[in-house]
């Protein structure tokens, strides 16, 4: 009887050595897949946080390069009608001469009207640069809010995803240590 139950006893240490190890080993290649899933997204996540990085600095150079691109044209269209009411208003200033006392109060009207005309010119031209910049402000502020939300998406996802792995890894534990527990209870019970 003492060698039949030291035999039982034997096995039943032996069998619970098994099921210790095959429980090990389970969890061992939980961790492993659990740390590969969660290093692939965090790759996934930086590859698309770089890239709308990318698109996002790559869409600001396009806006700065159109504004300038505008700015060039709207200050060559500026000295293009300066240099034109320069010189509608040096042939008044000639024509005044010409016209002498006669004429004085029509080209002095004259010359007043074309520096107004210079005036508006300018005006109209430092508005539209104004409005440029306020435009590309805009878009570049645009473009950050929403590479904040992608960024914020994406620290909230890998964080749920951490979660979720540690709570998995915590009922896997939990369900092996009761799995344990059980069959020692079991175990102790045959003994």
């Amino acid at each position: 009887l003492e060698k039949k139950m030291a035999a039982e006893k034997e096995a039943f240490a032996s069998e619970l050595a098994s099921v210790k190890s095959a429980a090990e080993a389970q969890e061992q290649e939980l961790q492993k897949a659990m740390a590969k899933k969660l290093e692939d997204t965090e790759k996934a996540l930086k590859e698309s946080l770089a890239n709308a990085d990318a698109s996002a600095t790559k869409r600001i150079e396009e806006l700065e390069e159109k504004m300038a691109s505008e700015r060039s044209a709207a200050e060559a269209e500026m000295d293009n009608l300066k240099t034109s009411l320069q010189a509608a208003s040096a042939d008044a200033a000639k024509r005044e001469q010409e016209l002498q006392q006669e004429m004085a109060q029509q080209a002095k009207t004259a010359s007043t009207a074309l520096k107004q005309a210079v005036a508006d010119a300018e005006a109209s031209a430092a508005q539209l640069l104004q409005e440029l910049e306020k435009k590309m402000a805009a878009e570049k502020e645009a473009f950050a809010s929403e590479l904040a939300s992608v960024k914020s998406a994406a620290e909230a996802q890998e964080q749920e995803l951490q979660k979720a792995m540690a709570k998995k890894l915590e009922d896997t534990e939990k369900a092996l240590k009761e799995s344990l527990a059980n069959a020692d209870a079991s175990a102790t019970k045959r003994i």
